[in-house]
């Protein structure tokens, strides 16, 4: 397997068979406004989202040949035929330069997308080609540009702001501007901007679009900061006043709403880099699922996401809390939200008709394919061997009650825990290109660390030990049962998991919590059925004491939190 600096065809080409979201362009041609410049051993490609270089003897020899070939018209056949080269080396070249994002597909003539293209001013498809790599929602530029043209953005407001922001905005949307008080947005709005609006009237657009069940996005300017959403949706948000709830956690007094025209202006260009990624899909945005509030001396920026209040009266289920007894007055302002609620919020995946699939290509990043590798493996600790295990005690045996009788109880012993440690969080032998384990875990990265208290197992001397699973071992972290005083349980063994939450958070930065809890929900299912069918008693411990445990393990529970003990084989 590569080391994991660079991306390979062989990589790309073998990810693009087997993963159903990778879709190789079928009629390829390269992005437009793109500069190939020869390097020594290479090529180089500018005018991307980042520069790619290409390296390597294809670099030299197939590249060169290949890329004034992808004009739209040929297939991965046709181009191998032409070159005098297998299809299946076409194809990894394609898909190689496609995660690159230096190729797309082309759109069928006399297509709405192939319209809607012609009636683009080259500049901005110029943009739309060279960035749609960003987030790979659009198969083609041509995708982007219909996606413009038939919007219909009504836009809300008549100060400075508004009008700014539909001289941003008009150039490559349909905008029309709405005034008046009723705040009923004209028919065929596919999108609603509030721009600057009091609160009232705020509030009225809001009821509207919710009554029309349309999409809306305020956009403001106070306290010195530019308020870019947020983006409220009856399908998919919680409510306006909800969102406005948690910014108004976090920010300053709002106070009265700005009317310079210079903070108007930026105010209005950063809101309309925002809506412009939204409509088109081409470029990043951060609807619908969170928003920006940018500081206009430094530019700064904090991203928000909101959750429904509990009791909240527009969009929660849930009645208003009953006042304590000691109440003097009734109020039935909603609840704040809990911060569970707007974790999830923050980190939660957008609609399906609103994600980028280039986040999915994530997955293939060589510094995330090495992060499947990486383990702890405590290398100044002595080594212990665990017997191979032996999975066939697995096969055949029926999936048997929670609480086995004493006569089908599996001993507690090395052999016993070998399986229980592989099955859990152990990894398959197999495919050494293709690392895969007996438990599901999120990107593949396995944050599952296993460790074992052990006090009366055969095979195994006292103490407290880590296991490695790549080299399917032990380390001893400390011998004897005094090692064990922050640890609870009283069975012969107890397992307690740990998640590597810094290892996942290379990865997927604030969802790593996310992944890493699921993770460990997926162990303690093995774990669970393992003993089961082995017929061996398993106890869960309810409550622990997160210092004590960590203290005995010797690590931080900031960035390895434990995920699970369990006492393995009936009380001592």
């Amino acid at each position: 397997m590569p080391n994991g600096d660079v991306l390979t065809a062989e990589q790309t080409g073998a990810a693009a068979l087997r993963d159903p979201q990778l879709s190789v362009p079928a009629l390829p041609r390269l992005r437009r406004g793109l500069a190939v410049q020869p390097v020594s051993e290479g090529l180089v490609v500018e005018g991307l989202p980042a520069p790619q270089v290409f390296r390597g003897k294809a670099a030299t020899a197939l590249l060169p040949r290949l890329l004034p070939l992808l004009d739209g018209t040929k297939d991965c056949a046709a181009l191998a035929e032409e070159l005098g080269i297998a299809p299946r080396a076409v194809f990894k070249a394609l898909s190689l330069l496609w995660m690159c994002g230096v190729i797309e597909d082309t759109p069928s003539a006399g297509s709405e997308q192939s319209a809607a293209g012609d009636a683009l001013a080259a500049e901005l498809a110029d943009h739309l080609s060279r960035m749609g790599d960003s987030t790979g929602a659009n198969s083609c530029w041509e995708q982007g540009a219909l996606r413009l043209t038939t919007a219909r953005v009504a836009l809300f407001g008549t100060g400075p702001t508004a009008t700014a922001l539909a001289e941003e905005l008009g150039p490559s949307a349909p905008v029309v501007r709405v005034t008046g008080t009723d705040g009923v947005p004209p028919e065929g709005t596919t999108l609603a901007v509030a721009a600057a609006l009091p609160a009232a009237e705020l509030s009225a657009v809001a009821a509207a679009c919710r009554e029309r069940n349309l999409p809306l996005v305020r956009v403001a300017v106070f306290a010195g900061r530019a308020r870019l959403g947020p983006f409220v949706h009856p399908d998919c948000t919680p409510c306006l006043d909800c969102l406005l709830a948690e910014e108004a956690d976090t920010e300053d007094d709002p106070g009265t709403p700005e009317a310079d025209e210079e903070a108007a202006a930026l105010t209005a260009a950063l809101a309309a880099h925002d809506l412009f990624g939204f409509l088109s899909r081409s470029v990043p945005s951060p609807y619908p699922n969170q928003w920006r509030t940018v500081a206009l001396d430094d530019l700064k920026q904090r991203r928000h996401s909101g959750a429904t209040r509990p009791g909240c009266p527009t969009c929660s289920a849930a009645r208003p809390a009953d006042p304590a007894p000691e109440a003097t007055e009734v109020t039935e302002d909603p609840r704040p939200a809990p911060l569970a609620a707007r974790y999830e919020a923050f980190i939660g995946f957008p609609p399906h008709e609103y994600m980028d699939p280039k986040g999915h290509q994530q997955h293939y990043k060589p510094s995330n394919l090495a992060l499947q590798r990486q383990e702890k493996t405590w290398p100044v600790c002595p080594r212990v061997e665990l017997p191979d295990p032996d999975t066939a005690r697995l096969a055949g045996r029926a999936y048997g009650p929670e609480e086995a009788g004493p006569d089908a109880a599996a001993d507690v012993d090395a052999q016993t825990l070998s399986l229980v440690l592989a099955t859990t969080a152990g990894i398959r032998v197999g495919d050494p290109d293709f690392l895969r384990r007996w438990t599901p875990s999120g990107g593949n990265i396995g944050s599952v660390l296993a460790h074992l208290a052990v006090r009366d197992a055969a095979g195994l001397e006292p103490g407290l030990y880590g296991y490695v699973p790549g080299e399917h071992r032990l380390a001893l972290l400390a011998p004897g049962t005094a090692a064990l005083a922050g640890v609870p349980g009283s069975g012969p063994a107890t397992l307690v998991l740990t998640g590597n939450l810094g290892k996942v958070a290379k990865k997927y930065h604030s969802f790593a919590l996310r992944v890493t809890l699921l993770d460990a929900g997926c162990a303690q299912a093995t774990l669970r059925r393992v003993c089961r069918t082995l017929g061996l008693p398993r106890t869960p411990v309810r409550r622990w004491d997160e210092r004590a445990v960590t203290g005995a393990l010797g690590v931080d529970p900031r960035v390895e939190p434990v995920t699970a003990v369990t006492d393995l084989g009936r009380p001592l």
